[in-house]
């Protein structure tokens, strides 16, 4: 019968094996296949016979001897162990959760940009397509919301056009002219009314001097507001007037101070 503690008996005798083969760390039968070499069998009958070991012996010390030096988990260690399979079972079913309701999450046509559009582009009709994504809030599903309004940012192709990426209405038709422009005016100090936003419609006067010096007729322009940075007592607007009107407000912008009409 084979047995698993390790006694005296089997101490010495394991003690004799290991001075036989000239090798101290032999603790199981594979220490001792490694020992002996390819030529186990014949090696382990040598080896009863010098010891008057029988082999079945010689095996069952080393098994003992094996499992003797097995390290037993403590309770603690076990609890971390378990704690540690609990954390990666859950961490897998929330990474397969993730997956599912991504892969499965229902899905509508949305407006896309066709191609890349740049910051305060007027948006086209052939600047737009639908196609099928995950559904958002913040996404825009009818062209027709879309077509006429400016762009707040750069959008790239493919990318989804949302709200808040879109001015606040469409340029209005009041805007002479079919062809506009967009342009940034630097407005004179103390003349920012607060109630100008994006989306209203505002007259730009420009006080323009010569080179001498001299005043010279004043420039209106009528323009649609897209974008007010303020800081401090610095204004700029980013608008929108009509692409003839604008040659002559960009001639006029380099001596002039901007003023809007009240």
């Amino acid at each position: 019968m084979v047995t698993t503690d390790l006694s005296d008996l089997k101490k010495e005798r394991l003690v004799s094996i290991r001075i036989l083969l000239g090798n101290e760390d032999i603790n199981s039968s594979d220490d001792l296949w490694r020992a002996i070499g390819p030529e186990f069998y014949d090696g382990l009958s040598n080896l009863a016979l010098t010891t008057g070991i029988t082999p079945e012996e010689v095996l069952d010390i080393l098994g003992a001897c094996a499992k003797e030096r097995v390290p037993s988990f403590t309770k603690r260690e076990g609890l971390i162990a378990f704690t540690g399979l609990l954390l990666v079972t859950a961490l897998l079913c929330r990474v397969f959760a993730i997956f599912v309701l991504t892969r499965f999450e229902p899905q509508m046509e949305v407006v896309t940009a066709k191609v890349s559009l740049p910051a305060y582009h007027l948006v086209r009709q052939e600047d737009l397509a639908l196609k099928l994504k995950p559904r958002r809030v913040e996404n825009v599903l009818d062209q027709q919301k879309v077509i006429g309004r400016y762009l707040l940012k750069s959008v790239a192709l493919g990318q989804v056009i949302q709200n808040d990426q879109l001015g606040p209405a469409s340029i209005p038709k009041l805007l002479p002219g079919k062809q506009r422009v967009i342009l940034s005016v630097r407005l004179a100090p103390g003349t920012f009314n607060s109630g100008v936003i994006p989306g209203s419609k505002v007259t730009l006067i420009l006080s323009t001097r010569n080179l001498q010096g001299v005043r010279l007729p004043a420039v209106e322009a009528d323009a649609f507001v897209l974008a007010v940075d303020q800081q401090n007592e610095n204004v700029q607007l980013t608008v929108a007037m009509d692409a003839v009107k604008q040659k002559e407000v960009g001639a006029a912008l380099g001596n002039s101070d901007v003023f809007l009409a009240r």
